[in-house]
């Protein structure tokens, strides 16, 4: 009942949208645009051994990072959109944990905090539909896609009490990935040509991140995409 209740209220919208877009200004066309957005990056892990995943969920904890680039978006029509680009992303989390060693060593004294965090460093070709609610000056659309993510590198970034340590582990990783994008948003007309994006999005890898072991990694972030576009 509550998905045909849904259901209904999506098609009303749409009704509504393509009612009120009749008499105003055709947004069809081409638009070019800079995107920027801070995330809050997690990693979500699944597999069999749920004793060792729980272990890992224990030490992990997010991280702030960001992506950006250029996005292309072309206007169907008032109501449909579809856009793309080309982005580069940060994305990964972060580990601590407190050593116990048998055997005294130098470099891990037994007792001390290790905090590892990984950064995952990938070019993003997203692809997504926007579909427009309000028409109006406040240009208010919900959004989904797809985006496919090229591996560029992998750094582990260690540190143990006043120490650094930086490894490179892209060999680890898979080179090309998959994840979805879900988010909502507005456009705030500048001028006829130029309007500034607002728009939380939420980003996940349908794909596993690392290439072997029972241990599946997912990578997920959610941000706050701000855009400047400018109609060609």
């Amino acid at each position: 009942m509550k998905q045909i209740q849904t259901f209904c209220l999506l098609l009303f919208l749409f009704i509504f949208n393509s009612i009120l877009s009749k008499g105003q200004d055709d947004k069809k066309g081409l638009y070019i645009g800079i995107t920027g957005s801070p995330d809050y990056c997690n990693l979500r892990v699944s597999g069999s051994d749920k004793d060792f995943i729980n272990s890992f969920n224990d030490m992990q904890s997010s991280k702030m990072s960001y992506s950006g680039g250029i996005g292309l978006l072309y206007r169907i029509n008032n109501l449909i959109a579809i856009e793309s680009g080309l982005l580069y992303s940060n994305k990964g989390f972060t580990l601590k944990f407190i050593t116990r060693t048998i055997d005294p060593d130098p470099l891990y004294p037994d007792g001390s905090t290790i905090k590892d965090r990984y950064n995952f460093h990938y070019l993003d070709i997203p692809l997504k539909v926007n579909i427009y609610l309000l028409k109006k000056n406040v240009q208010l659309f919900v959004s989904g896609g797809i985006a496919g993510n090229i591996l560029l590198d992998v750094k582990e970034v260690t540190k143990i009490q006043n120490r650094k340590y930086v490894f490179d582990n892209t060999s680890y990783y898979k080179s090309f990935g998959v994840s979805m994008l879900a988010s909502v948003g507005v456009d705030l007309p500048l001028s006829p040509k130029t309007s500034v994006r607002i728009e939380p999005i939420f980003r996940r890898s349908l794909t596993r991140a690392n290439k072997d072991g029972e241990v599946k990694w997912y990578l997920y972030n959610t941000g706050l995409n701000l855009g400047l576009y400018y109609k060609l």
